[in-house]
């Protein structure tokens, strides 16, 4: 009676709470922990109640203890990734002791306990296999933890690990299982990172803080926000009982690089990196408050090879280096006044400064670039432990990310606005810092100040909380997943030119020969013709707002033992305004995710699972900001060359907002079907085979609707409103779509043996009609749906189709191999990281006079020509010296092994006018590779650790 009461009132709770939610229309924090569940049973299989199981772990802070119920059922939830070890006690039984229990962010780790009765007194059983398939789990994703990551070749960030996945290509905003690189959602310890503004990762950190990453890629349920890439979810070390030490140093120079630089005509690259590291965490009040600090300083000096050479003098215009300079920072208290009660403050900041960013073979040094980045978040969460199966969650978050690019000029100015600019007119060396920009339209060079300055803030503020509840006896067991989210994101955009004034100018052909070359016509700056002169008098700041909400409930139910059903729902919102608070974006949305996992031998070590979905992304700030009414005003004033001035004539240009929106939003929209067979093969290894359909529909496109086309679609015949403007609509398309499916063989085995290794196999097939030319897939990038004679050729291979992938990663560590003294003992770490890849395609392009670019079809998208395939190998190795309780690890990465210099990019500019172009030798242009596989690379470290 009590029983069937508590479950009575626990249903009216939830119908009320899951309405309140699905009302207030709101979201939730992504999980930070995993679950450790299971079933004591005696030697004749019956369960065993009353059982006492105590948990305890480095990460645990502390230590949970349960009692197993009538059917002899325990459950753990809400555990921080790590290794635990588990005790099981009864009287009359032989106690069993688990070690070496893993519990991985956002996997369930199941087991059934066998407790047999003692022969002589008790004794104690030790029990080390662990299991490697997660019974329960209906999604496609993978967990990478510290030790893993700790020993493999790496460029230290979590952008790059993410490469190691199967489903995953492209750079640091990687595309995932066909979905674009502006729609992957990034998580830190429970709060969404993702930039409010692009869809884009917005934050650094030290990557030897890491905990564990997750990857998720397909098999959605409802817990996990929108966004129809993929979801990079990461939670950062904690201090602990023990004081704990780790710092570093890694060096690397190009002085240290293969050879590769017969593809640079001018000078092979110049580079060093310089990269140090420090974190500690530990106790300050032992079993209720603990620390960690975690810091990272990066330096890196660049003087990229030359490709070309347009006549300029060296000596007079030296090219000068880029130089980054970043301090990544992370401090994290938690606190645990009462044993069901934690508290964790974080803060997190990312400071960068960039010099000279432009680089460009045309740009002198004063007319360089400065690049100032980063940002800060600030997280506070509350974890509550309601009995021992409920946990709420609650999370407020704030994150700040800036950009702030000016002339390098004004690097040292020492008097500026409220927003940054520079009002000093002249340094200390009486360079004038107000300088119009000059610049030229043809073989010249840029020179002056670099003339216009812009800065970018975003913001994102969230509250969240999520109430994790499980159930027994309701036909079975449940986990109840409730979560609301409220989420207020703005952007301000501030952009202007110094002095407000733009001075075009022309290198003079001086033998009059036709051709400007040479660096006594080139580099000859005062010979410069004057060409016009532009006086801007746009507004120079615009600010976009949003609210986006989310709610979700989602119910894991175990009917039997070895069956799982995971259904959920979840509701989202976003009101997106432009910079005149005109409302763009007003979308609701509903998706789903259902699926099941059975294990049909219940030993643990198979799973079959099965999952459909449908994913939303109801629009980003990029999205109402292209209907922005920010226009571009200036007076234009062109050169008298007969009187030798400016004429007083101007000609006023204004470029009003040339976006519309068309009436008929649809939410963009994922649906996938993910299916998966799982199986332990030998001890800590499991493999699977995975399948992944995707169908991307009403996707986010701007058509062009005002350009009139010729026949063969490469220049314009007229205007629909009488202007030459282009004019864009903001749309969602039935017809806009993406496919992609995929198959991957994966062998994963867990660290064990001094031993881990994760492998896979991946054959796909990505296909588009609408953007994906290349990793990005946001309005306005890519020119497709904007040219009606072009529709059927832009249907065929995404820029990102890679048919058959290869990724191997596998490390071995063994730290004690031989033993010097007492206390002195040394060993060895060895890792790798391989890949091998079919080649993206090519597109055959043809000039497009009104665009005046390379951006015609000749063929279907992607049915021609691919790059060749590429292959990458990188090994680290280190020495391993424990003394005395410390370690100290001397260590060196080798990358590109192969030195395989692959091309990674090439011209796709094919026809002009209908003749092939050619270069002056007759070579053709098409397919002339423009970026090569960087050489083989070497990188040297020492790490202390303690």
């Amino acid at each position: 009676m009590a029983t069937r009461l508590r479950v009575s009132l626990f249903l009216t709770f939830f119908s009320v709470l899951a309405f309140g939610v699905l009302v207030a229309g709101t979201a939730f924090a992504q999980g930070t922990t995993g679950t450790l569940k299971g079933q004591i049973v005696d030697q004749a299989d019956s369960p065993l109640g009353g059982v006492k199981l105590t948990v305890t772990g480095d990460n645990l802070q502390g230590q949970r203890d349960g009692v197993t119920s009538d059917d002899g059922g325990f459950l753990f939830i809400a555990l921080p990734p790590g290794q635990y070890r588990m005790v099981v006690e009864k009287e009359g039984f032989k106690t069993i002791i688990r070690d070496n229990l893993v519990v991985a962010l956002g996997r369930t780790v199941t087991l059934k306990l066998v407790m047999e009765l003692p022969e002589v007194g008790e004794t104690v059983e030790v029990i080390d296999t662990r299991p490697v398939v997660d019974t329960e789990s209906t999604i496609q994703s993978e967990t990478l933890n510290h030790d893993f990551l700790k020993d493999l070749p790496t460029a230290r960030s979590f952008q790059d690990v993410v490469q190691l996945l199967p489903g995953v290509t492209g750079g640091g905003n990687p595309n995932i299982n066909g979905g674009a690189a502006t729609s992957n959602q990034y998580y830190l310890d429970g709060a969404t990172t993702t930039d409010p503004v692009t869809g884009t990762f917005s934050m650094n950190f030290n990557f030897d803080a890491i905990e564990d990453l997750e990857v998720i890629t397909a098999g959605y349920d409802a817990r996990y926000n929108q966004g129809l890439g993929g979801t990079i979810n990461i939670v950062t070390k904690s201090g602990g009982n023990t004081f704990e030490g780790d710092f570093s140093f890694y060096a690397r120079t190009s002085r240290l690089q293969g050879d590769g630089n017969e593809y640079v005509s001018l000078r092979p690259s110049d580079s060093l990196r310089l990269e140090a590291n420090a974190s500690l965490g530990g106790p300050i009040v032992k079993d209720r408050l603990w620390f960690y600090l975690s810091y990272r300083f990066l330096r890196t000096r660049n003087l990229p090879g030359g490709r070309s050479d347009i006549g300029r003098d060296f000596a007079q215009f030296p090219l000068v280096p880029r130089l980054w300079t970043s301090h990544y920072i992370l401090a994290k208290l938690t606190a645990q006044p009462f044993a069901r009660n934690k508290f964790t403050l974080s803060f997190r900041a990312d400071p960068t400064k960039i010099e000279n960013i432009n680089q460009s073979i045309f740009t002198v040094p004063d007319a360089e670039q400065l690049w100032r980045q980063g940002g800060f978040s600030v997280n506070l969460s509350h974890e509550a432990r309601l009995g021992g199966r409920a946990v709420l969650d609650t999370t407020v978050f704030y994150n700040y990310s800036s950009i702030f690019v000016e002339p390098m000029l004004w690097g040292d100015c020492t008097e500026r606005d409220e927003i940054g600019r520079c009002t000093t007119e002249t340094d200390d060396q009486g360079r004038d810092l107000q300088s119009p920009r000059l610049t030229s339209t043809n073989r010249g060079l840029t020179h002056g100040s670099w003339g216009n300055y812009n800065y970018n803030r975003r913001h994102r503020f969230e509250v969240s909380s999520n109430l994790r509840v499980s159930i027994d006896r309701a036909l079975g067991s449940h986990t109840l997943d409730v979560g609301v989210l409220v989420s207020p994101i703005w952007s301000a955009f501030d952009f202007g030119y110094v002095g407000n004034t733009l001075i075009q100018k022309n290198p003079v052909d001086k033998n009059g020969d036709g051709i400007i070359e040479g660096p006594e016509e080139v580099s000859d700056l005062d010979s410069y013709e004057n060409v016009g002169r532009f006086v801007i008098v746009n507004e120079d700041r615009q600010i976009q707002r949003g609210m986006l909400f989310n709610a979700y409930v989602q119910d894991t139910w175990s009917p039997t033992r070895g069956l799982t059903i995971n259904a959920g729902v979840r509701y989202l919102r976003a009101r997106l305004e432009n910079n005149i608070r005109d409302v763009i974006i007003d979308s609701h949305a509903l998706s789903w995710g259902a699926g099941i996992a059975w294990d049909p031998f219940r030993d643990g070590k198979t799973s079959i699972a099965l999952n459909f979905a449908q994913v939303a992304d109801p629009g980003l700030l990029e999205l109402s900001g292209q209907l922005n009414q920010d226009t571009f005003n200036f007076e234009y004033y062109p050169w008298d060359d007969e009187q030798q001035r400016w004429s007083e004539q101007s000609s006023r240009a204004s470029t009003p907002a040339s976006s519309i929106s068309h009436p008929d939003f649809v939410v963009a929209r994922t649906n996938e079907f993910f299916g998966a067979v799982r199986r332990e093969i030998a001890r800590d290894m499991r493999a699977e085979v995975q399948f992944v359909y995707r169908r991307f529909h009403n996707l986010w496109e701007d058509d062009e609707v005002n350009v009139l086309w010729n026949e063969p679609g490469d220049d314009q015949v007229g205007f629909r409103n009488g202007t030459a403007d282009n004019v864009y609509r903001l749309r969602t398309p039935q017809d806009v779509n993406r496919t992609y499916f995929g198959l991957t063989l994966l062998v994963r085995k867990q660290l064990s043996d001094n031993f881990s290794l994760l492998g896979s196999y991946t054959f796909s097939r990505f296909t588009a009609n609408s953007s994906a030319r290349n990793q990005n897939d946001r309005p306005g990038t890519s020119g497709d749906y904007d040219n009606p004679t072009q529709r059927y050729v832009e249907d065929g291979l995404g820029g990102f189709d890679r048919p058959h992938v290869v990724k191997l990663s596998a490390t071995y560590n063994n730290p004690a191999v031989w033993k010097i003294a007492e206390n002195f003992t040394m060993g060895y770490s060895l890792g790798g990281a391989f890949e091998f890849a079919s080649g993206t395609p090519l597109n055959r392009l043809s000039y497009n006079h009104w665009r005046q670019g390379y951006t015609n079809y000749l063929f279907k998208r992607g049915t021609e020509e691919r790059l060749p395939a590429y292959l990458d190998f990188d090994l680290k190795a280190a020495l391993a010296l424990s003394i005395a309780g410390t370690k100290i690890d001397i260590i060196v990465q080798m990358f590109n092994v192969l030195n395989s210099l692959e091309v990674t990019g090439a011209s796709e500019a094919a026809v002009f006018d209908g003749d092939a172009l050619e270069y002056g030798n007759g070579s053709p242009v098409y397919a002339t590779p423009v970026f090569y596989q960087r050489p083989r690379r070497f990188e040297v470290g020492v790490r202390f650790s303690f």
